[in-house]
């Protein structure tokens, strides 16, 4: 255990989820580690909705930059 003078080390939860696809050879556990993301992206954008903010996009797929005529 570190003491209160020594620095914690931070890793975000990227740092994790990074980790774990780039440990992932078989294409079913990576689509398994892909759909887990995914649903943790979701909780946070709905806590962060609740709290009265709206997430900014930063990042669409082609497909729904279409369907919501974003390009």
């Amino acid at each position: 255990m570190p003491s209160d003078e020594t620095p914690v080390s931070y890793r975000p939860s990227s740092f994790y989820w990074r980790k774990k696809i780039r440990g992932e050879s078989d294409i079913e556990a990576l689509r398994v580690v892909a759909l887990q993301l995914v649903s943790e992206l979701e909780v946070h954008k709905a806590f962060i909705r609740e709290k009265g903010f709206w997430p900014p996009k930063t990042a669409v797929t082609d497909e729904e930059a279409k369907a919501k005529r974003l390009s």
